[in-house]
């Protein structure tokens, strides 16, 4: 295997782990979400529920996907060799 199939590799590990975080961050939006009573949300009606983790979750799952495209093309344009 050549280093970028290595570091292709670790980026699809790395995306996966991202992806199973990110899936954890929104069950516990949709929690906080849906604790959030009835009466609290008529008393305030700016009580709102921070997604601040689940939102850098999809950013850096975002930034790494974007990196992995540009390395399968770098693998894309080497010559392979026999």
């Amino acid at each position: 295997m050549s280093a970028i199939d290595l570091k292709i590799e670790k980026l699809k590990n790395k995306i996966q782990e991202l992806e199973t975080k990110h899936f954890e961050a929104r069950l516990q939006s949709n929690q906080r979400f849906s604790n959030l009573g009835w009466g609290a949300g008529m008393r305030m009606s700016k009580i709102n529920v921070s997604t601040t983790k689940e939102d850098n979750l999809k950013r850096r799952i975002d930034i790494a996907k974007i990196e992995l495209s540009k390395l399968l093309e770098i693998r894309k344009s080497q010559p392979t060799i026999f």
